[in-house]
């Protein structure tokens, strides 16, 4: 294992343990945050778990529709089969 694969492993570590990105850039001593932004490698594992943390924030109810009650829309969309 090399430093930086080391440093990587690391960052990315602290980024899918919601560690914020400038807690992160000062860890590894860069002084522009963009410089951090390349450096990681976000995973589709933390996007999945930031929508499914953003739904459970805002309540959605994942099993029921949004047109769900809404006769009119739902006699519109049946219409256009």
């Amino acid at each position: 294992m090399t430093p930086h694969t080391f440093r990587h492993s690391k960052a990315v570590h602290f980024l899918q343990n919601g560690t914020a990105l400038p807690i992160i850039q000062r860890f590894l001593g860069h002084s522009n945050i963009q410089t951090t932004e390349i450096y990681l490698d976000i995973t589709n594992d933390v996007v999945i778990e930031a929508v499914k943390l953003a739904a459970d924030v805002l309540s959605i109810n994942k099993e029921q529709a949004l047109w769900s009650g809404d006769e009119a829309l739902i006699e519109l969309l049946e219409s256009l089969k």
